[in-house]
């Protein structure tokens, strides 16, 4: 493709990634060459255990900035976003577990009721960890009416609302040698991949608004943008059990990093989901279920970075020894 100024490779999408991050109950989903062994070891759980299968906007937008150039990687660092560049999103989540933390979240406490009563308070500070993004102290807003999300639908020459990620993440990896307009896409795809889904997988069109002023967006508070979503998205699920469309590749990270089940298999990161990769997922999963049940572990502190590796895009985070 030879747009923009450049030639861009855009990687390939797959069908399920343009349709919404519907939860529904079906099988798990098993990564890996050791697939069927992995299933058969936890379909006896099914009926005791429901599993939630989505798209995975937490992959898609990671699989988006691996595809990046080193000119639109650097756009991203200065933008405020150097962690999230270095976070791990594995395409297959361990589905039963993600139903229990949909379950478990308790929205109006913003607690994750373990299974022995404990509870895991949720905060905004725990955005900056587990996802490795910026917070300052300016609200996000839900603009539903802004120049610039006229300017954003004539773009892809839409008069509606129904432009989804992919498009967005599209139009953004032709932007070569980066720009305000690179930019702006950035952080509409991953605000959408990562935090407020709708439904039916279209780009919320009160979000765009928020990013007309870029060099302000490492200031705005994503943190509490984040809990927002959580919080909303969690309390429609609970209700009517159809479709979730919160952010739980950040309460899945939030949990595997500070509920310990026996010895933790990675070190701990900033993002968190550095060393998780689907199998070590799964694994989490599977030791739960198999020793009295999810949510069995005990709630450790929030992992935070000794003195100057706390500055905002350090890069890979420092590891600590496993426990």
């Amino acid at each position: 493709m030879d747009v923009a100024g450049g030639s861009v490779a855009v990687p390939d999408l797959e069908p399920d990634e343009e349709t919404h991050l519907g939860f529904v109950k079906v099988k798990d989903k098993k990564p890996g060459p050791d697939k069927s062994e992995k299933e058969s070891s936890d379909d006896e759980d099914d009926e005791k255990h429901p599993s939630l299968v989505s798209r995975n906007g937490a992959y898609q937008i990671v699989r988006a900035m691996k595809a990046m150039n080193a000119t639109q990687r650097n756009e991203v660092s200065a933008l405020g976003f150097g962690l999230l560049l270095q976070l791990n999103a594995p395409k297959e989540l361990p589905t039963k577990l993600c139903y229990w933390l949909a379950d478990n979240f308790n929205p109006r406490t913003c607690d994750l009721i373990l299974s022995d009563g404990d509870r895991l308070h949720v905060e905004a500070a725990d955005v900056g960890v587990v996802l490795g993004l910026p917070s300052g102290n300016i609200t996000m807003e839900q603009k539903t009416t802004s120049n610039l999300t006229e300017e954003f639908k004539r773009m892809f020459s839409n008069r509606h609302n129904n432009v989804t990620a992919n498009s967005v993440i599209e139009k953004m990896l032709t932007h070569v040698h980066g720009g305000v307009w690179f930019r702006r896409l950035f952080l509409i795809a991953m605000s959408t991949c990562l935090m407020d889904v709708t439904s039916n997988g279209y780009v919320p069109r009160g979000l765009i608004g928020n990013f007309d002023n870029v060099d302000i967006a490492r200031n705005l508070n994503w943190g509490t943008f984040v809990m927002q979503c959580l919080v909303d998205h969690t309390m429609a699920w609970q209700k009517t059990r159809d479709k979730y469309t919160g952010p739980i590749f950040f309460l899945l990270g939030l949990y595997v990093d500070r509920v310990e089940v026996f010895l933790r298999p990675v070190d701990r990161t900033i993002p968190t989901m550095i060393g998780w990769t689907s199998e070590r997922l799964y694994d989490r999963q599977k030791t739960e279920i198999k020793h009295g049940g999810l949510g069995g572990g005990h709630v450790v502190e929030r992992f935070a970075l000794p003195g100057p590796l706390q500055r905002e895009g350090a890069g890979v985070a420092q590891r600590t020894g496993a426990a």
